[in-house]
């Protein structure tokens, strides 16, 4: 039978996760609610029942519910659809803090439901590409890693712009990629630089450097009008370039040694990303409720969140202005 679930958020990532839950199959969008009426009329038009409250959703025929608010709300949702028994999708970054997102957790704990939060980024195909990378060893010894997002204009307004609301981009867009970072690797400590150059009260950029035996750099900037590579890696034998899509280039030597002896012939390979994932959040929030686990193995919330709070703590912030 399959799981019937009412979304709390109806904006963007609302629309989109209704849309990506049709081509799924597995699990059936049937209601939303949303405090903006014309996201409410558009729920309507796309035929799904348009609750006029929380409340009203939560007391609904549902098994679940998945929550696409602006992050500030996430915790009082999810708590409020722990207390009615509903199961939780949650959308990524989970919480505003550490403190948020164990009070989270418990409430769904002592509920006996399933909260899960959104990794659909450890499943996209240049992610995985890059993985995949890493444990060929095409490239011989790996000691560094810059993963990038940029974008251009107004991609960092509204409620994310405002730092009580979004938390500012180290918040919404480092979450994901640091949880990228701590799969492929382990550090021994960090430094970051915010970026404050809209007019967000908000930090609209980071660059982050994470330590160990691969130095691991995260650039994310919302005012860079060119393009750049998604992922560039660096071995001693050979370097990948990876765009979105994971496709790419490696320059590397005609054996892939340990090392590029002086002379050795270099050559390049053209590379096609990995098949990604694109249902495997999903698959994974079905498996976790039918084994009762309120956290996958894998999960790097809690730690995330507090290296996060720290970055912020400790970061230069940059601020721009004209060349003296």
């Amino acid at each position: 039978m399959l799981m019937k679930i009412g979304m709390i958020g109806y904006g963007e990532m609302g629309a989109y996760h209704r849309r990506e839950l049709l081509r799924f199959g597995g699990i059936t969008p049937v209601a939303a609610y949303d405090i903006a009426e014309a996201a409410a009329r558009k729920i309507a038009e796309d035929g799904l029942y348009s609750a006029p409250s929380v409340q009203s959703l939560l007391e609904a025929d549902l098994d679940a519910v998945l929550i696409a608010t602006p992050n500030d709300a996430h915790a009082d949702y999810v708590i409020a659809a722990a207390k009615a028994g509903k199961h939780i999708f949650c959308e990524t970054p989970a919480a505003m803090n550490v403190a948020q997102y164990r009070e989270m957790r418990r409430a769904a704990e002592d509920a006996g439901v399933t909260l899960f939060v959104n990794r659909a980024h450890l499943f996209r195909k240049d992610f995985l590409t890059a993985e995949k990378l890493l444990k060929e060893k095409r490239l011989g010894k790996i000691y560094r890693i810059e993963s990038r997002e940029f974008a251009s204009g107004n991609a960092f307004e509204g409620w994310r712009a405002c730092r009580a609301r979004g938390g500012g981009m180290l918040l919404n867009k480092g979450v994901p990629l640091i949880e990228q970072a701590l799969k492929l690797g382990n550090y021994d400590s960090f430094d970051c630089t915010r970026f404050f150059v809209g007019p967000g009260e908000a930090e609209d950029g980071f660059e982050l450097r994470l330590h160990g035996k691969i130095e691991y750099q995260i650039t994310v900037d919302s005012h860079v009008f060119v393009r750049r590579p998604r992922w560039m890696i660096y071995g001693s034998a050979g370097t990948a370039c990876l765009d979105e899509a994971g496709n790419g280039e490696i320059r590397c030597t005609k054996n892939a040694a340990d090392s590029a002896p002086k002379g050795e012939e270099v050559i390049s390979v053209s590379l096609k990303g990995e098949a990604g994932d694109e249902f495997a959040a999903y698959r994974l929030f079905l498996q976790s409720i039918q084994s009762a686990s309120t956290q996958p193995a894998f999960d790097f919330k809690e730690r995330v969140l507090s290296m996060v709070s720290d970055m912020c703590a400790h970061a230069h912030n940059v601020f721009g202005g004209e060349i003296a």
